[in-house]
């Protein structure tokens, strides 16, 4: 029903987008007020978008996201994250783990970015993108769950964003 609340038009735009990205059947939309984006699962990977989100956002934008979150789909990171928070959580006393996740995490979402944001969007599309979503209270998500807008890796994407110089290592 809340997809119905959006117009023909952008509904229509869409499948179109989803058609042309070849996310057909590799998108879920979920029913929720908060503007957000994830890529999830481990057999079968999925990019999940919330209502609040399509609502939000212009069609330009929208494929700025789902391209950011396909980046996350083909690399499987979701798999990956995962995967580094149980061996995390299984030897708490190697600190160095968690540096490591933290590391790996933030170099997949400024890669997702760069990715994103190659071609006729560019850079503008994605700061647009963020600058709308800081306008929210930031959703923590777990650590194995990339998304569009992740808290700890935020900083980091906007000094790449910016062409600045990162203070994180990349991998």
């Amino acid at each position: 029903r809340t997809l119905l609340d959006m117009s023909t038009q952008k509904y229509n735009n869409l499948n179109r987008l989803f058609e042309k990205l070849d996310l057909r059947d590799k998108v879920t939309i979920i029913n929720q007020c908060k503007p957000q984006a994830f890529c999830f699962g481990i057999r079968n990977p999925k990019i999940y978008i919330s209502t609040g989100l399509l609502r939000l956002m212009s069609i330009e934008e929208l494929e700025v996201i789902l391209l950011h979150e396909r980046y996350h789909l083909e690399h499987r990171d979701a798999f990956t994250l995962l995967l580094a928070t149980l061996v995390e959580s299984l030897f708490p006393f190697f600190p160095i783990m968690s540096d490591f996740i933290k590391v790996y995490k933030t170099d997949r979402e400024v890669r997702a970015d760069q990715v994103a944001t190659r071609g006729k969007l560019g850079k503008g599309v994605l700061t647009e993108v963020l600058t709308k979503l800081l306008k929210y209270e930031p959703i923590r998500s777990p650590a194995f769950i990339p998304g569009i807008i992740s808290v700890d890796t935020l900083e980091a994407r906007i000094q790449s964003l910016l062409s600045l110089k990162t203070s994180y290592k990349i991998l």
